[in-house]
């Protein structure tokens, strides 16, 4: 437009960490390309940078320049507001109450036929019937008689047992024991009835489930990491009593005999558990520590805390702890990590340079890919593996 225009420009040295948060901001990357073409050089020594081609040098700066970090965003103070106390997020919580949960039926839905449980081996009848006793004893399950199944409508599928991973070796039936019972075996049950029965969510529930990708994108680089893992997410959720005829199960004691429980808890296999989850913990989240929330992602029942300060990133992680044991959740301290530089966290290693595919989860892909599938759930088994190869290296 012919107007004379007077610019100041400042120019860093940075290494990748910083990098990927520059980038964030109102920031020209100048690559070799570019300098070449420029005729510029960079001179450590002198810290400037010389550029022939306009005829201008520039002071050069680097990370350690405290005073203009804040120019470039390398800290970030005004992103987070002051942060709560206990006190204050205890009388934010005082009235909440994990939402009930609600089930719409189609209405050509009918009550499954009633089958007996898949039949097992005997320590798997065993590890069945004391899985159950434990979730009855924890209140998450209800026991139910043959009669009351008949006359209350009740959905019935079967229940059946799958062995864990584990590095221990299984004991034998005569030493299973309710401790090391979770440790080698899950109880599963077989919610495909209800899962088709039922009718889907409106699309206004999706903004709470963020995906695997969106969540990667959000984490903040040149960051602390801590994480932390909610324990027996889905089981801080209770069905509403009027749909809790819905998820009932068959299953067998040691000695052969079909029993019947109600879930009074929400339970994984369901179709909208996650769905669920999601909404009620952020929910959670947004009452008791808003502040923190701009500095946090959660993928299920994983949460990551990330802030340039160490001791804010200490700070939050410690209210967010709070919080979620405040609400009647579990978060055991030995799956709380950090703050630390390097985290792992869905089976990525977040760090300073961005996030990368750790190492383990790649030779776990490999080995579980490593072997050909010889029936038709193997085959779909690998070609979920496959897709989510594809997730973890997409971005």
């Amino acid at each position: 437009d012919g107007l004379v225009s007077t610019l100041t420009l400042w120019v860093y040295l940075v290494d990748g960490g910083a990098l990927h948060e520059l980038l964030r901001g109102d920031v020209v990357l100048l690559g070799m390309g570019t300098l070449s073409r420029m005729r510029a050089d960079v001179l450590v020594g002198e810290r400037a940078l010389v550029c022939r081609e306009l005829g201008v040098t520039w002071p050069l700066y680097t990370e350690a320049d405290i005073g203009q970090q804040a120019l470039l965003g390398l800290t970030d103070e005004t992103s987070i507001g002051p942060l709560p106390d206990e006190p204050t997020i205890a009388e934010r919580l005082k009235d909440w109450q994990w939402p009930q949960v609600h089930v719409e039926m189609k209405p050509t839905a009918v009550p499954p036929a009633r089958r007996d449980p898949y039949p097992c081996r005997d320590i798997e009848r065993k590890a069945m019937h004391m899985l159950v006793n434990q979730l009855e004893r924890d209140d998450f399950i209800e026991t139910i008689s043959a009669d009351r199944v008949r006359t209350e409508d009740v959905w019935v599928v079967p229940a059946f047992i799958v062995e864990k991973h584990c590095a221990e070796p299984q004991p034998s039936i005569e030493d299973l024991s309710d401790e090391n019972a979770q440790k080698h075996f899950r109880l599963v049950v077989d919610e495909r009835p209800i899962n088709e029965g039922c009718k889907p969510l409106p699309s206004t529930w999706e903004g709470y489930q963020v995906s695997f990708i969106k969540c990667l994108e959000s984490i903040g680089s040149n960051s602390w990491f801590a994480s932390l893992d909610i324990k027996n997410a889905y089981f801080c959720l209770q069905y509403h009593p009027s749909v809790q005829r819905y998820f009932a199960f068959s299953y067998l004691d040691e000695n052969n005999n079909v029993h019947y429980a109600l879930h009074k808890r929400m339970i994984m296999g369901w179709t909208h558990s996650a769905s669920y989850w999601c909404y009620a913990l952020r929910r959670l989240l947004d009452l008791a520590v808003p502040e923190i929330l701009t500095h946090m992602v959660t993928y299920m029942d994983d949460c990551l805390i990330w802030h340039p300060d160490r001791s804010t990133c200490e700070k939050m992680l410690r209210l967010v702890l709070y919080a979620i044991r405040a609400a009647g959740a579990e978060a055991p301290p030995h799956k709380v990590k950090g703050p630390c530089r390097e985290l792992e966290f869905l089976g990525m290693r977040l760090g300073p340079d961005g996030y990368a595919v750790a190492e383990h989860t790649v030779e776990g892909l490999r080995s579980a890919l490593r072997e050909r599938p010889t029936t038709l759930r193997g085959l779909r088994v690998k070609l979920g593996l496959m897709q989510f190869c594809k997730t973890l290296w997409s971005p």
